[in-house]
């Protein structure tokens, strides 16, 4: 069991972050007009209650959805659970058997006290917490989050489930069940009788707080529980939740990462050999990474993708060991070596920037990473990968990083298409991004943060913009539907890396330093 003593405690409750009332307020309010808020006594016997409940066919189903959900768990024994949005505590009380820990968190205080007062037992405890500002005592704690009936209440589905993620032990698992989700053209029409109803019973305040996620949503789930539909069971069968039951289970951020890059292998290499915006961005990092190598430079190449930098440096004569996570990249390097007859100047090995220390005994003197491999790192992780470069990196060596950072002008445009992604590299949290049907989590970072990293062991800063105002690397067929208009907006990244106050900026930025 997790140890709240060092938080504010107050009824039973531990308070990992500053109490907010403003949205209780309303669901209280609602919850009491809807007959929801119950006594002590009644609270006790839940899912059970009794005939004059007037929502008493609603919990009759909820009573369901629940047995069914115990039968699972108890599949799982003495295991960790944290039941987000608990309210009352019922749903966290009935996972308690075969020894399970489990932890209740809700921001609506009353609710959590009346779950203290009538749950009294030793693995079961509430807190209170606003859950993105919680990390610590949450991170890799749980086997099994469940939110019941409550993921309405939150704005983002994808940043709400990155989050909880973060909260899961390696294989975990994020339940939803009893919660609704819609086909779009459901949602617009779910959103007007939401609106109407809380119009309708006073408080039309609430309408701010309550959401609808689409099926779209689920794309990473695994459905457990579908309901029944057609006719005949409208008829003849037993009434069971109109909710399906959806779960997904945890996969660590290297396995997301490796099978993620590993897919699109082909892809990628296919693509440098269509696209003239990547080929123009490529040329531009070579020009700059060349302009720092001596004739007999070693160099250690990490996320090296296929290859097709490590190849090109290796043919110009330098000693290249080419690194990458993903193993359908480094087959790549493998098989080029061979094709292409480098086995003098190129070597590669399956390895992720973040073991660098394996390397050990081993010294380069240019380290070298292209096109934001480094942006599957936090902030944080990017600190400890940096340190590591002392090890492997020889007097005097050097290091190119070519980054993406949080201010890219090209993507801001896109709010004036009513896009909601133009400003989503400022998201410290960062974003999910889709790689094949793996989630990556991909962080921004700006060139002065690195830099501050990077300044006690290296010096000599050189920043160079690529596309500052010109397309992001997703856009691979511009230079061939648009050259005049591409050869105007290339046209200012050479302007841009002329002022000094305007370098770190655009779809990517290249970053050397030499090591003191």
């Amino acid at each position: 069991m997790i140890a709240f003593q060092s938080y504010k405690t107050k009824n039973g409750i531990a308070y990992l972050t500053e109490e907010v009332n403003e949205f209780s307020a309303h669901y209280l309010n609602v919850r009491t007009k809807e007959s929801r808020v119950l006594s002590d006594k009644d609270v006790a016997l839940l899912p059970k209650v009794s005939k004059n409940n007037p929502n008493k066919n609603e919990w009759f189903l909820r009573q369901k959805t629940a047995n069914r959900f115990i039968n699972y768990v108890k599949t799982k024994p003495n295991i960790s659970i944290l039941d987000v949005g608990c309210g009352n505590g019922w749903f966290s009380n009935v996972m308690t058997f075969n020894n399970n820990n489990v932890i209740g968190l809700d921001i609506n205080s009353l609710e959590l006290e009346q779950a203290a007062r009538v749950f009294k037992k030793e693995n079961l405890t509430f807190v209170y917490g606003n859950l993105f500002k919680i990390n610590h005592p949450f991170i890799k704690q749980f086997d099994l989050i469940v939110l019941n009936a409550s993921i309405q209440y939150f704005e983002n589905f994808n940043e709400l489930i990155a989050k909880l993620d973060t909260f899961l032990k390696p294989k975990g698992e994020i339940h939803i069940i009893d919660s609704p989700f819609y086909t779009n053209k459901e949602r617009i029409e779910a959103k007007t009788r939401t609106e109407s109803y809380y119009r309708k019973i006073g408080f039309p305040e609430m309408v701010q707080y309550y959401f609808h996620h689409t099926i779209e949503n689920l794309k990473d789930f695994r459905v457990l529980y579908r309901p029944k539909s057609g006719l005949y069971y409208r008829l003849f069968r037993r009434k069971d939740s109109s909710f399906l039951w959806a779960y997904y289970v945890s996969k660590s951020k290297k396995d997301s990462i490796r099978k993620g890059f590993s897919s699109i292998s082909h892809d990628y290499e296919m693509l440098d050999k269509t696209s003239g915006l990547i080929l123009w961005m490529r040329n531009r990092v070579r020009k700059h990474f060349a302009s720092t190598l001596n004739k007999k430079d070693s160099i250690l190449e990490i996320n090296c993708g296929t290859g097709i930098d490590a190849v090109f440096f290796a043919k110009s004569g330098y000693k290249v060991h080419a690194t990458d996570v993903a193993e359908g990249m480094t087959q790549y390097v493998s098989s080029k070596i061979v094709s292409e007859k480098l086995q003098e100047y190129l070597t590669t090995q399956m390895l992720s920037f973040n073991n660098l220390d394996k390397l050990e005994g081993q010294q380069y003197m240019r380290i070298f990473s292209n096109f934001g491999g480094l942006n599957c790192s936090s902030i944080n992780e990017l600190g400890k990968v940096f340190n590591s470069f002392k090890g492997i990196l020889k007097p005097k060596g050097s290091i190119t990083l070519v980054i993406m950072p949080k201010i890219c002008l090209w993507e801001f445009l896109k709010i004036f298409k009513g896009d909601k992604t133009a400003f989503r590299r400022l998201n410290k949290k960062g974003v999910l991004a889709n790689i094949k049907g793996e989630k990556v989590q991909t962080y921004y970072h700006s060139a002065r943060k690195i830099k501050s990293l990077l300044k006690a062991d290296f010096e000599n800063f050189k920043i160079e913009n690529i596309s500052f105002l010109g397309p992001t690397g997703n856009r691979n067929e511009f230079c061939e539907q648009h050259p005049f208009i591409f050869k105007i907006l290339s046209s200012f990244d050479t302007i841009s890396n002329k002022v000094p106050f305007l370098r770190g900026f655009g779809d990517y930025y290249i970053l050397t330093a030499k090591r003191k």
